[in-house]
């Protein structure tokens, strides 16, 4: 019934997702979840004093529960509580910055430990939460690069650049995922760019080495 309930929010039928989801909290009543989409379901129907009611209930059992922070701001501000809809929406901030810097510490440490793939996972996560991150997206383009999902990695990394135009290593991973995508041209100029960077000694001795083999027309 719970997720009968997400399932239909999603669809846009918020008057059936609340009847399936005022079940689900008789059957779950410790779910944070369930009272969080009842929540939005009661916001989407314009019940906004309910709307209140079953977001608080979420946030007591999952203080930290970053949808119904958000969805508690909207509601308190129909109400016309705008002191309160700022004081939740200062709380839902920190609340993203701090899951963040989780799942981005997280998608660090799997791939430092050669866990690309999950540590996709988290640092695709840690993006959504924090689309302004540069160095977000600039792992996202190692850990692609890694799987030799080479578009995903130029994409990232095109994106980390956006941000950050001197980021200090994004221009060395662009070059590996163009010259994963066979754009050899594309990366002899970043690998230019890079070492007009004068960066350490030793990534200067990668590109260069890189930069060798693609002028040559072999895999790096």
């Amino acid at each position: 019934v719970s997720r009968r309930g997400g399932l239909l929010l999603q669809a846009g039928r918020p008057a059936e997702a609340r009847e399936a989801l005022i079940t689900a909290t008789q059957t779950l009543p410790e779910n944070p979840t369930v009272w969080s989409n009842l929540g939005l379901a009661e916001l989407r129907l314009g019940n906004a004093a309910a709307a209140v009611a079953a977001v608080r209930r979420a946030l007591s059992l999952d203080p930290e529960l970053l949808e119904a922070r958000e969805n508690l701001a909207i509601a308190l501000e129909r109400q016309g509580d705008v002191a309160g809809a700022a004081a939740q929406r200062a709380e839902a901030s920190s609340i993203r910055d701090r899951l963040a810097r989780a799942h981005f510490e997280a998608g660090r440490q799997l791939l430092e430990s050669g866990y690309a793939e999950r540590a996709s996972v988290e640092l695709e996560r840690a993006a959504a939460l924090a689309p302004g991150s540069a160095n977000s997206q600039y792992l996202l383009g190692v850990a692609y690069n890694a799987l030799e999902a080479w578009g995903l990695a130029e994409g990232h990394l095109g994106r980390a650049l956006a941000l950050d135009p001197r980021h200090p290593y994004a221009l060395l991973e662009l070059a590996h995922a163009q010259l994963g995508l066979e754009h050899r041209a594309d990366a002899r100029a970043t690998l230019l760019s890079f070492l007009a960077t004068s960066p350490e000694p030793k990534w200067e001795a990668v590109a260069r080495r890189t930069l060798a083999s693609a002028s040559a027309g072999e895999a790096p």
